[in-house]
């Protein structure tokens, strides 16, 4: 089973605004997805949650942070 409609289009904004941030416009990038029923709310936390790990996982890799064995138990990577 794969993704629903809503939830690709999540995944496609999180690419965009990972790998190529200046792509993001509203006639290409949001407007689609509004037009699909999504919320500006539900888009705002969207955008939100993709820009903040973005932004952690820059962090951390900019300044050579190595995870503990305790830290990422339970993960599958």
């Amino acid at each position: 089973m794969g993704l629903g409609k809503e939830d690709l289009m999540f995944c496609e904004l999180a690419e965009r605004l990972t790998l190529h941030p200046p792509k993001v416009d509203f006639k290409n990038t949001i407007e689609p997805i509004k037009q699909a029923g999504i919320s500006d709310r539900e888009i705002l936390d969207a955008v939100l949650v993709i820009s903040y790990f973005n932004f952690v996982n820059r962090l951390v890799l900019g300044l050579g942070v190595e995870p503990s064995p305790d830290e990422i138990r339970g993960y599958n990577y």
